[in-house]
């Protein structure tokens, strides 16, 4: 008989808990089950959980292993809509961080580092568009990231960030209105 046990840590600032060995993924605020991408993400991610010197140099997609290999796919997913959104409005990109409890970083005309899971914090960095430039964003890992997700987490935990930043820039937005 395997003894049952659960690990507990934050997702997108959220109290999640992993339980083992029937490797259930919840919700700690009101006991749901995660939806199926998260909890393939959180599951690889607990299976990667091992003693890693954290390196917080800050890296581009396409400097994970692959990530050039996907970065097309990449860009269209979660850099180009995060341009859309807050390329004209920088500046709500710092209201959205809020509502997920991200900090303000000091990049580009708005930046906010989104705390994923413990020791991966992914930084959403807006460039404004201007007379000469379209808007642009990018979103940047911790170096260490590797050692914790393969590429194709990589990637779809960047399309949860910035689909997680533009749902709040819009909750917001609705709010004004």
């Amino acid at each position: 008989l395997q003894p049952s046990f659960e690990l507990r840590f934050d997702w997108f600032s959220r109290p999640v808990a992993v339980s083992f060995p029937d490797g259930a993924v919840r919700d700690l605020r009101d006991g749901a089950e995660l939806p199926i991408w998260e909890r393939i993400i959180l599951l690889h991610h607990v299976g990667s959980i091992a003693p890693v010197a954290e390196n917080l140099d800050l890296i581009g997609f396409n400097e994970v292993p692959s990530g050039s290999f996907y970065l097309d796919a990449f860009v269209r997913r979660s850099h180009k809509p995060l341009a859309a959104f807050f390329g004209q409005r920088p500046g709500a990109l710092l209201d959205a961080g809020e509502l997920l409890g991200a900090v303000p970083a000091e990049l580009g005309d708005a930046a906010v580092s989104v705390p994923v899971v413990p020791k991966v914090v992914v930084t959403a960095v807006v460039h404004a568009a201007d007379d000469e430039f379209p808007a642009d964003a990018k979103l940047l890992f911790p170096a260490s990231v590797v050692s914790y997700f393969c590429t194709e987490d990589i990637a779809v935990i960047g399309g949860f960030v910035a689909g997680r930043l533009i749902r709040a820039g819009r909750q917001i937005e609705g709010m004004v209105k």
